[in-house]
This record gives C-alpha cells, sequence and structure tokens, in this order.
C-alpha cells in the first residue's frame, strides 16, 4: 500500500493540541504497522517544518526530523514539477494552496 502524507496530517499526528491529532496518529501507527509505503515530497517537508516551528517551536522540529522524517520516501520537486503544477496564483479572489497545487 502506497500512502501520501501531506501537512495537514503530519501537522496533526504531531501536535497533541490538535482537533484530529488522535485519528491522525492512529491512522499513521497503522501504516507504520502495515509497512505501507508512506510518501511526500520536499515540498510538504518544508511546509511541515515552517509551520511547526512557527507554531509550536524547535522541540517539535526536531522530533519530526528525528523519528518521522526517516519514515517518509521522498519525492522532491524539480523545476518542471514546479512549473508544471501551476505554481500561480489565482486570477481572482479566492484562496491559494501552492503546495497542494504541486503536489
Amino acid at each position: 500500500m502506497k500512502v501520501f502524507i501531506d501537512t495537514s496530517g503530519l501537522y496533526a499526528m504531531l501536535v497533541a493540541d490538535d482537533a484530529h491529532h488522535g485519528e491522525a496518529a492512529a491512522a499513521f501507527r497503522r501504516f507504520v504497522e502495515a509497512a505501507a509505503q508512506l510518501w511526500t515530497t520536499s515540498y510538504v517537508l518544508v511546509e511541515t517544518v515552517a509551520l511547526l516551528q512557527r507554531r509550536v517551536g524547535m522541540a517539535a522540529v526536531r522530533a519530526f526530523a528525528e523519528s518521522i522524517r526517516p519514515l517518509l520516501t521522498v519525492r522532491w520537486v524539480t523545476a518542471a514539477d514546479h512549473h508544471a503544477g501551476g505554481y500561480r496564483p489565482p486570477s481572482r479572489a479566492g484562496t491559494w494552496a501552492p503546495v497542494s497545487s504541486i503536489t
């Protein structure tokens, strides 16, 4: 089984007071126990580290880097991926999630 791991799932799993912590941590444990291939992108890693550092602190970043990151297969985003992913703000008002548009 192959499972894509995104920033919101990583954050919820790592931050105990997140509203979805219990379910995210349980799901991650199940994936690890089932020997699922957990994959993500380099953009998700950057986004996760930035979010953890800003909201929780460097201890959370170290915990992520030491205990979770080694379990992930990372697809490094290339310049071609970046441009093909539509890394452009929307022309109309609304939200924009550049990492999601590429990954």
